[in-house]
């Protein structure tokens, strides 16, 4: 009978201690995963550049004076940059202005 409770209390007393070091494993693995998200995020924030927003700007005003700008024999790139607009929307404007002053058809 002595042996049984003898061997229940070791059983108990590795049990807590078990216990005891789960919670504090847990406890060290939450404080390095904390002190690591903000590392990371303290490294993102320090080598992220600001995100350049390109707008579709090709609205009526815009395009008339793409357009004009075109006439006065400036190019594409430049008309982009000086409107602000992506290059491919001011190619893809001279090319239907192209088009549209040759009287193609748009389906050849």
């Amino acid at each position: 009978m002595i042996q049984t409770l003898a061997l229940y209390a070791a059983l108990a007393l590795v049990l807590a201690t078990t216990l005891g070091l789960f919670v504090s494993a847990k406890r060290e693995m939450r404080t390095l995963s904390v002190r690591e998200r903000r590392r990371v995020d303290a490294l993102i924030g320090a080598m992220s550049p600001v995100p350049v927003v390109m707008r579709s700007g090709l609205n009526m005003n815009t395009r008339v004076q793409a357009l004009r700008m075109l006439r006065r024999g400036q190019d594409a790139r430049h008309i982009a940059i000086a409107l602000g607009v992506p290059g491919c929307e001011i190619d893809l404007l001279f090319r239907v202005q192209t088009l549209a002053a040759r009287g193609k058809s748009w389906t050849t």
